[in-house]
């Protein structure tokens, strides 16, 4: 797609371009011209009809308390945003049990341990369960070493295995 965009050979007909207007369209463009000479420049991109300002229907006549009131909203609002930047949900078991790809940084936790380990990235198709390779339990019940004697501490049950990994 790189490339058909480099050689001028791109066009505006998918779904996603359906509700964007000609104007963005027309900008876009001009802005992707092969030929530098007919390429728009910053000045005149700013100049496009897109980023011409629409005029308001009519100002605003407020008292004083009233543009106090807005002002105080505006930066409890923005004081609001900024904090919920810096502090992340916090992380419960269940939820991470539950389904640990639905968190962010924990499914890019896991994706980057799978390509530390594999040395490629791990895609998940339909029929590829990522989680799978990370799970600490057996595939299956454990073979067992030898015959099983009663009395014999040595072996060990398929309960007491599972109990023992989780």
């Amino acid at each position: 797609m790189l490339r058909m965009i480099m050689e001028g050979q791109y066009q505006f007909n998918s779904p996603e371009w359906d509700d964007r207007s000609n104007t963005v369209k027309d900008l876009i463009s001009r802005l992707l011209q092969v030929d530098p000479e007919e390429r728009l420049t910053a000045k005149q991109a700013l100049l496009h009809p897109f980023f011409e300002r629409c005029e308001g229907g009519q100002p605003w006549n407020l008292t004083p308390r009233q543009r106090f009131r807005v002002a105080v909203w505006t930066v409890l609002a923005a004081g609001r945003v900024a904090l919920s930047i810096h502090h992340a949900r916090p992380l419960t078991k269940s939820a991470l049990l539950r389904d640990p790809y639905a968190l962010r940084p924990v499914r890019r936790l896991i994706d980057s341990c799978a390509f530390r380990l594999y040395g490629h990235w791990v895609k998940k198709g339909e029929q590829q369960n990522r989680a799978a390779l990370f799970q600490h339990r057996p595939p299956g019940p454990f073979p067992m070493i030898g015959p099983q004697e009663e009395g014999d501490s040595a072996s060990v049950t398929e309960e007491e295995a599972m109990l023992v990994l989780g």
